[in-house]
């Protein structure tokens, strides 16, 4: 066994990986110790005892409808709707349920890291749906996407994940959209409409949506440059298509013109920035739009 697997934690992952050849999700639904220390973990576990309350789990009914996934250099990838969690992390479905409770779908919860990237977030916590809320629906379809999860990660990287979401940008008030994109989009966490800066000090971000306010295309951008205070504006689309060719080049992007000579699309509506205090006295950088109907009727 050790010639082929290895020993210790090592053999009990690769063990995993061979069983994957089933396309199973229980393979996921197992629970560190409370009292571990490291706050973010990988999809596999470390040790059998980690399955110690998972002899009751069982998958789907019929699991020949889920999602294919494999194992990558990148982790796990598969295609899914992440669901928005209670804080600022995603739920993923894994189709299994309880034995004795088959109408309660047993999930986990995983947190953006960023390149569509994903690692698993209180590993010692299922997260249980009673009312079938997590069913994937027509009306769900755009939001399928293929995304990765670490396979097992270190306790360094685990400690980073949290400081590429110091100083984010939280889009918070007015943005009425269901559909919101961002560029880079490596950096976007739509569901939580956070984007993760990373505690660059220089950084160029593009949010462009449909409002339905204001029944046009708003294009917006948030800048830092060099440890700077970000600044947030309208940008007028003559001058995003002036600059879409060296978009991934952030270095042509932080010469963009100052703040006062990006165009607002209309005075129907404004924009700010402003510096706030999130869970855990963690700084983030909320932007709101601020639409004049409102003021009317203040």
């Amino acid at each position: 066994m050790a010639l082929l697997y290895g020993e210790g934690e090592k053999a009990f992952i690769r063990l995993q990986e061979i069983l994957k050849e089933i396309n199973d999700m229980t393979l996921f639904a197992w629970q560190s110790a409370p009292s571990e220390s490291q706050k973010y973990r990988g999809i596999l576990a470390r040790s059998a005892s980690e399955f110690a309350n998972a002899g009751d789990i069982v998958p789907s009914p019929d699991h020949r409808f889920n999602e294919e996934f494999v194992m990558t250099n990148r982790g796990l990838r598969l295609n899914a709707v992440p669901r928005k969690g209670p804080t600022e992390n995603h739920i993923l479905n894994l189709k299994c349920q309880l034995r004795e409770n088959p109408g309660q779908n047993i999930g986990i919860f995983l947190i953006y890291h960023g390149g569509n990237g994903y690692a698993r977030d209180k590993p010692y916590e299922f997260a249980i749906d009673k009312r079938s809320k997590w069913v994937v629906s027509e009306a769900d379809g755009w939001r399928i996407k293929s995304i990765y999860i670490s396979k097992n990660i270190t306790q360094q990287f685990s400690v980073s994940i949290d400081a590429i979401r110091h100083n984010a940008i939280r889009l918070r008030h007015g943005f009425d959209s269901i559909v919101i994109n961002a560029l880079p989009t490596s950096l976007y966490d739509a569901e939580n409409m956070l984007f993760l800066v990373g505690g660059l000090s220089s950084y160029c971000a593009i949010f462009y949506m449909d409002s339905k306010v204001l029944d046009r295309t708003l294009w917006i951008v948030c800048a830092r440059n060099e440890n700077s205070v970000p600044w947030v504006s309208f940008l007028e689309p003559g001058l995003w298509e002036d600059i879409r060719s060296s978009f991934h080049h952030q270095s042509s992007l932080l010469k963009l013109p100052e703040k006062e000579m990006l165009i607002a699309p209309s005075e129907m509506a404004s924009i700010s920035i402003a510096l706030e205090e999130r869970d855990e006295n963690e700084p983030v950088y909320c932007v709101d739009i601020h639409y004049e109907e409102e003021e009317e009727f203040d």
